[in-house]
């Protein structure tokens, strides 16, 4: 059974919302991805506009990084995709998998650090 998505008017599967208790069709009033393009707009202090460019660029839904889907980084690391973010300038990168995400946290962001591994790694 189909629903109408409150932000964007589009007619999406059920599945396409997250649950709800609380409405009669059991789920919310948003489509996923409307509440998606809301939180990075709201958390990262960027417009809706810039907030849908970057989950477009996202590679319909994978990681920019190592492609793994959202779907399949949910089941396996129990986790969404990441927005990852410079911690100094606080711009945004994209959007990765949350096992890429650790990756460049453990090297801190370092090219030089990421560069000795791969020659460790020949």
């Amino acid at each position: 059974m189909p629903k109408i998505c409150c932000t964007c008017h589009k007619r999406k599967k059920l599945s396409q919302f997250h649950k709800c208790k609380k409405n009669k069709s059991g789920r919310q009033g948003n489509c996923i991805e409307c509440d998606r393009i809301h939180f990075i707009s709201w958390t990262y202090g960027v417009t809706k506009k810039e907030a849908k460019k970057l989950f477009k660029e996202t590679k319909n839904g994978h990681c920019i990084i190592c492609g793994v889907s959202a779907k399949e980084c949910l089941k396996k690391q129990r986790k969404s995709l990441c927005i990852d973010h410079d911690h100094i300038t606080g711009k945004i990168r994209g959007i990765i998998c949350s096992n890429c995400n650790k990756a460049l946290g453990h090297v801190q962001d370092d090219p030089e650090i990421l560069f000795k591994m791969i020659d460790y790694l020949s």
